[in-house]
């Protein structure tokens, strides 16, 4: 990573009134990538996936697929749905977003899925509330 100054970054959190524990977060994290060489050439796309990634945030590949928010009420047994690449935080969200499946059961307002990406774990069952899904419709 480039060598920033944290003299400027402070200046920067003084001048944005960022809160101290983040700032703290923030410059923990340049000392521990301090030494670390990213070619200018692909900084941006190293900077943007590694602050997904860090967060449990899923990478999907790009398809011509269509993938639209799910709606209670407007999903059945057998639609394929997947998890949001953002729908969890954390370590949920590294064994759940991005992983698409098919609607086995519809109860009490959740929406049971069994996985069908071929990804492990397999998730065999597992219950969503449908503000964290999509539905393929195409």
């Amino acid at each position: 990573m480039s060598k920033i100054s944290n003299e400027w970054v402070r200046d920067q959190f003084t001048r944005s009134k960022i809160r101290v524990d983040v700032g703290m977060g923030v410059l923990d994290l340049l000392e521990l990538t301090r030494d670390v060489e990213i070619p200018d050439n692909i900084s941006e796309e190293v900077y943007e996936v590694f602050s997904k990634v860090s967060r449990g945030i899923a990478l999907v590949e790009e398809s011509d697929q269509t993938w639209v928010e799910a709606v209670r009420g407007e999903l059945s047994v057998n639609d394929v749905v997947r998890v949001k690449v953002d729908g969890y935080t954390g370590q949920q969200g590294v064994i759940h977003n991005g992983r698409v499946g098919k609607i086995v059961a519809i109860r009490s307002g959740d929406i049971i899925v069994t996985s069908t990406d071929g990804r492990m774990p397999e998730l065999i069952g597992t219950h969503y509330q449908p503000n964290v899904l999509e539905k393929r419709i195409s």
